[in-house]
């Protein structure tokens, strides 16, 4: 059962998933991750197949998060998993993205643009990040090997379904969905958060958003706006969770079971992989200031306007 979970799992990661980035990842690595696949079966391959599956490393899984970036739907960062068998020669990213076609990009701003699960090769996903001068952090996942293959085989099925999620900031979001997703392969335990910090643990959508925003106060205005009253409910930490949070809330976080096993989900500490080369530029034009300015103006052309019409009253008078 588990050789054929395994074949099925790479299979169609090979046939299906490979670099389908909406109109930004090419299909550059397909033939190299098909030779490492397509090689002549046998009865002791597959036992050699099966044997292996059960070593931890067979399979390795991280979770990889990125600083801000200029645009306002990646001012709190991305979140995407990290997948690589070795021995196979594969190494890919499982991405959760919008459609990045002009009706969904005008979607973004007045709707909820259709988005998905895609696969990039890891060097052509962490190259667009480099050039952005973003930085990105890898936490490796505590995962049993049978989950870490049912993880693989759920992101090739959520892949071959494509963008039929409706992105939402208090639903679906690259962070929520990474959790949903690593959440379903666990064989019977979940997910603990601990020592969360004050915004996501009694928190609000809007508190979480001030908490980050920091660095962007007028993409925390547009995003305050964009999910209007549904800003000031409370929701469970994933749905809430920023990219920006999420590498060191996963690090405190626990994989519990009914029988009362325990086990930290991520292993050891996270790790850069490249350095921030790019900072947020601070503006004294923050929405605060730019609001009580016109109001000022505001205040000042109405005193203006009854200052000019007591006087037009007073000249007629006389």
């Amino acid at each position: 059962m588990r050789n054929k979970c395994l074949t099925y799992c790479f299979v169609l990661l090979s046939i299906q998933c490979i670099c389908i980035r909406w109109g930004a990842m090419a299909l550059a690595a397909m033939p190299v991750a098909s030779a490492a696949l397509h090689q002549p079966s046998s009865s002791a391959r597959a036992d050699s197949i099966q044997i292996a599956a059960q070593d931890p490393d067979f399979v390795r899984v991280s979770l990889l998060t990125t600083s801000a970036g200029r645009k306002v739907y990646s001012a709190y960062g991305h979140a995407a998993l990290r997948l690589e068998c070795p021995s196979r020669g594969l190494d890919y990213c499982f991405t959760f993205e919008m459609a990045l076609t002009p009706n969904e990009k005008l979607r973004f701003f007045l709707g909820h643009p259709k988005a998905g699960f895609i696969a990039a090769p890891t060097a052509r996903f962490l190259a667009q990040y480099k050039e952005e001068g973003r930085e990105v952090m890898s936490y490796t996942l505590n995962l049993l090997p049978d989950e870490e293959q049912a993880l693989w085989r759920s992101l090739d099925e959520e892949m071959a379904r494509g963008a039929c999620w409706d992105f939402d900031v208090t639903e679906h979001t690259c962070t929520s969905m990474v959790a949903w997703v690593v959440q379903k392969s666990l064989r019977s335990g979940t997910i603990t958060y601990h020592d969360l910090p004050t915004e996501l643990a009694t928190g609000t959508y809007r508190d979480v958003v001030d908490l980050c925003s920091d660095h962007a106060p007028w993409s925390g205005l547009f995003w305050k706006t964009r999910i209007g009253a549904k800003g000031f409910r409370h929701a469970a930490p994933d749905r809430m969770m920023m990219p920006v949070l999420m590498g060191q809330v996963w690090m405190q976080a626990t994989i519990d079971d009914a029988e009362g096993h325990s086990r930290p989900l991520v292993l050891g500490q996270g790790r850069q992989l490249f350095p921030s080369t790019w900072q947020p530029t601070a503006t004294r034009f923050t929405p605060i200031r730019v609001g009580a300015i016109l109001a000022l103006l505001m205040c000042g052309t109405i005193w203006w306007h009854c200052n000019r019409k007591r006087r037009g009253l007073a000249s007629r008078r006389a």
